[in-house]
């Protein structure tokens, strides 16, 4: 479902936050995403996870940043491209693509 802006309307930062997380999935270890209005219609979206430590204090990470472009046709470019890193589960398709998410266990010795 597409949603429509008037023109004079700046898009929401709620728009823009489940758009991003609609194209990327959702990490399992998510924080909080940031949207910042930049200029005109250009955005910088961030996303934060907590990462897991045995320290008293709490630890985040900045995991992802984008750029993000809406068009006149209330079309959302981004840079760098979003790709689908997250299903259920916070696990990536390939799970060694950009260090993300659990790691592949193949064992080459037994190939």
């Amino acid at each position: 479902m597409k949603e429509k802006l008037k023109k004079t309307e700046r898009p929401a930062d709620k728009v823009i936050e489940e758009r991003v997380l609609r194209r990327l999935g959702r990490p399992t270890d998510l924080h909080s995403i940031d949207v910042k209005h930049l200029w005109g219609k250009k955005y910088r979206v961030n996303i934060w996870t907590k990462e897991d430590t045995d320290a008293p204090v709490s630890s985040y990470s900045l995991q992802h940043s984008y750029f993000i472009t809406m068009s006149e046709g209330n079309i959302m470019k981004s840079n760098p491209p979003i790709e689908r890193l997250y299903h259920k589960g916070g696990t990536t398709e390939d799970s060694t693509k950009k260090g993300i998410g659990p790691k592949s266990h193949d064992n080459e010795a037994t190939k």
